[in-house]
């Protein structure tokens, strides 16, 4: 695993964002990878 591990901030703020708006978007403006998003939302990470 390469670059900075996310936060519980990260994760959360990015759940906040992904209520209004599509993935993508949502990871943008979270501060993280849309690869990470999808790992959030499939429930397979730790931050």
């Amino acid at each position: 695993m390469s670059g900075n591990p996310i936060t519980k901030q990260q994760v959360n703020l990015y759940m906040s964002y992904r209520k209004d708006h599509k993935q993508t978007i949502a990871a943008a403006q979270a501060g993280i990878s849309v690869r990470t998003a999808r790992r959030i939302e499939s429930g397979n990470i730790q931050p």
